[in-house]
């Protein structure tokens, strides 16, 4: 609101605690705001009035002002909408909050409300369960104005915890006490008369029972129950068990051995009882008593091979109430330890066990072997001796014991004496060692060396049975391998005679020839195997060693500007005894400019050229003339590819070479020089066309391979050119210059 004021002072007076007024005075026109606290009441609204006056005393004024608010929103709402209860009743408290006035209303007559003074609690109370189900109820809040709310209550039945083990009671009956807690109240049942309770009811909490059975004097045990019941509802079973009249005996079979062997007998039971029916070879040390008791049963012994049986009986006189014990006794026996024995060569003993229960015998089937002992009684270790067997073969022979009736007979086995050795040659290094020769046998040895070889030494020469010989031998410092025998005899019988070699010094090469191009270089890494020492040399300057490590090197060959050459490398062992020697040698092959030992030349074109005529020592020499056949076979024989030129190749020679005319050692040629600069010379040697050589020093004539017509082309040679003619005659001689194909 607006206060309009003109230089006059003036406040508000009387205002309410709920309602704030800014500003509360003042002295010019200003607008004034109410602000109102909540109204926590929700049952009516309310009013404020107050005033606005004049503050200044020279001038009266005042004016009512009023203020209405209205009532708060309705509501009733509890902490919790549910509460769960036991069977035996109680009562929770629960928290409200709420604006308005309100009551409480249970739905069910087995649950009361009570409200709090202040009404901000709520208790709510149920009573006992005594149904076999669980119940429900609601609790209504409810105000004047229709505002409602609830809370939900379930409660469980009432029940009864206890133990439900079953309870057994021997025959003549008696009491026994559990302890049970019940929810609510409750009242006890017997499944049968011969079952009583004390007490028979009892309400909510903990009580002790006391169950108590008359004696059955049946021989059948009976069984029955006893309920603990909440409102006619069976919560509890207990169920009780009586024994009737037993007899019972523990083991139900017995056995007896065949001497006079005893055994106990547990009889339980809950009455008197007798023992009326017994084999006549058995006896008890007590034939009456009454309710458990452990008897002694004692067998008389055996003298039959065959077993017996029979049934003790023990009953309770007037009733068919009795246990029955089968009984055995086993026959007399008798058994060893050992069907057989073995022994070695040598006299030795071993021995035996006789089981039996009566008298034995003892007898042995051959001179060699004694006994220790011939007779006796029970149970009773004998000592087996045999005498030494000095034969290569085994023996046989028995030992028979007898009792009564029974008899068991022991084979006995003897070795003969034996030498055993599974050894092969064996082989040394070079280097020596030593090597083990192991055998077995059951006699006296002896061991020794042929050649009575020195480089041989044995660890032992003679021992008896089993032995492993070490054999050592030494360095054996030459090519030679060398050889002995070891042999070995027993006493008795063969023995076995072994090689021994030791093998030499040995020096392998991984390979036994190395090939050069005519540029020379390095090979591969050559690889030497061997036991000793060594040195390794050259035959001829154009080799050098690349030594790489102690057992391979390689070989480094110059750049051969001649025809092809060979030399060897030359690997010498050292250190050898008795001044002796040992090489090996690997060939190596170096290419020159020549094919088969005939020298060619490179032009640069497709084939290469001989450097000299066929027939000719140097390269500008005549050479020898031929019929055009048996130039042919003559460039042929020259081997690897050698020929004569073709037609094309000659046309080759002359488009691609330059031509000049030189003198050498007086001699006019044609110098044909290729594409890469090298060149060969065509003496102009003349033609022999049947009279003798002709036109020397002027034309020179050079068969070709290829023919045409009758007749075959060559090549005419003059000073500074040549051409290729096919005006040839079979019988004319020319010069030769063969050609090959280098790959």
């Amino acid at each position: 609101m607006t206060v309009h004021a003109n230089k006059v002072a003036w406040r508000f007076t009387g205002v309410p605690e709920w309602l704030m007024v800014n500003p509360s005075s003042g002295s010019t026109t200003t607008s004034v705001a109410f602000t109102a606290s909540e109204n926590l009441s929700a049952d009516t609204a309310r009013t404020a009035v107050f005033y606005l006056e004049s503050a200044d005393a020279g001038w009266s004024f005042r004016t009512m002002v009023s203020v209405n608010q209205q009532a708060a929103t309705s509501y009733i709402t509890p902490a919790t909408t549910s509460l769960s209860f036991k069977g035996g009743g109680g009562s929770q408290t629960i928290n409200i909050s709420s604006n308005v006035l309100w009551k409480a209303t249970p739905s069910a007559s087995w649950a009361k409300a009570e409200t709090a003074t202040d009404g901000k609690t709520l208790t709510i109370s149920v009573e006992e369960n005594p149904s076999d189900a669980s119940r429900t109820a609601i609790v209504t809040l409810s105000s004047a104005s229709g505002i409602t709310s609830s809370v939900n209550i379930t409660q469980e039945p009432a029940g009864v915890s206890g133990s439900t083990e079953t309870l057994v009671f021997e025959k003549e009956g008696g009491s026994k006490s559990i302890s049970i807690t019940a929810d609510a109240a409750w009242e006890v049942k017997t499944s049968d008369s011969w079952i009583s309770v004390t007490p028979s009811s009892g309400n909510a909490g903990s009580q002790m029972l006391s169950i108590t059975v008359l004696e059955n004097n049946s021989t059948l045990e009976r069984t029955g129950y006893v309920y603990v019941n909440i409102g006619g509802f069976s919560k509890l079973q207990i169920p009780v068990v009586q024994k009737g009249l037993f007899i019972e005996a523990k083991p139900s079979s017995l056995t007896f051995s065949a001497d006079a062997d005893s055994k106990q007998l547990e009889i339980n039971s809950n009455t008197d009882w007798s023992i009326t029916s017994i084999p006549e070879w058995l006896t008890a040390n007590s034939l009456s008593g009454k309710n458990n008791q452990t008897i002694t049963l004692t067998a008389q012994n055996n003298s039959s091979a065959s077993s017996r049986n029979g049934k003790v009986k023990i009953e309770k006189e007037g009733l068919t109430l009795s246990a029955v014990v089968d009984v055995l006794q086993e026959g007399l026996s008798l058994s060893v330890d050992y069907s057989s024995l073995q022994f070695g060569a040598n006299t030795s003993t071993q021995n035996i066990t006789i089981n039996t229960i009566g008298g034995w015998l003892a007898s042995s089937s051959e001179g060699w072997i004694t006994l220790s002992q011939t007779s006796g009684t029970g149970r009773s270790t004998i000592s087996v001796t045999v005498e030494e067997n000095n034969a290569e073969t085994s023996r046989n022979g028995s030992v028979r014991i007898v009792a009564g009736e029974l008899s068991q007979t022991i084979t006995i086995t003897q070795q003969g004496k034996y030498f055993n050795i599974t050894e092969t040659d064996k082989t040394f290094t070079s280097k020596g060692g030593t090597l083990q020769i192991s055998f077995s046998t059951n006699d006296s040895w002896t061991a020794s060396l042929s050649d009575n070889a020195s480089w041989l030494t044995l660890s032992s020469t003679s021992g008896s049975g089993d032995a492993m010989i070490n054999l050592t031998a030494s360095d054996n410092a030459s090519m030679k391998s060398r050889e002995c025998v070891l042999t070995i005899t027993p006493s008795i019988g063969q023995g076995a005679k072994i090689k021994i070699k030791q093998d030499g010094r040995y020096l392998t090469v991984n390979t036994q020839s190395l090939k050069f191009d005519k540029s020379g270089g390095t090979s591969e890494a050559v690889t030497i195997s061997t036991d000793g020492t060594y040195n390794v040399s050259v035959t001829d300057s154009w080799m050098k060693i690349q030594e790489i490590s102690q057992s391979s090197f390689k070989v480094e060959v110059a750049e051969n500007e001649g025809k092809s050459r060979n030399g060897r490398i030359l690997i010498s062992m050292t250190g050898l005894a008795n001044s002796e020697t040992y090489e090996k040698s690997i060939l190596v092959e170096q290419e020159g400019n020549d094919v088969n030992g005939h020298e060619y030349v490179d032009l640069g074109l497709s084939v290469c050229w001989s450097s000299c005529n066929l027939g000719a020592s140097s390269n500008v020499g005549f050479g020898t003339y031929h019929y055009w056949s048996d130039a042919l076979a003559k460039a042929s024989a020259w081997g690897g590819g050698w020929r004569l030129p073709t037609k094309d190749e000659f046309q080759e020679l002359i488009d691609k070479c330059s031509a000049s005319s030189v003198s050498i050692s007086g001699k006019q040629v044609l110098k044909l020089t290729g594409p890469n600069g090298n060149s060969i010379y065509l003496p102009l040697s003349g033609i022999n066309l049947g009279s003798g050589v002709e036109m020397v020093g002027d034309k020179g004539f050079y068969w070709s391979q290829t023919s045409v017509s009758d007749s075959h082309y060559c090549l005419d040679v003059r000073s500074n050119y040549a051409y290729v003619s096919s005006m040839t005659n079979d019988s004319w001689l020319m010069n030769v210059r063969p050609v090959v194909k280098i790959k």
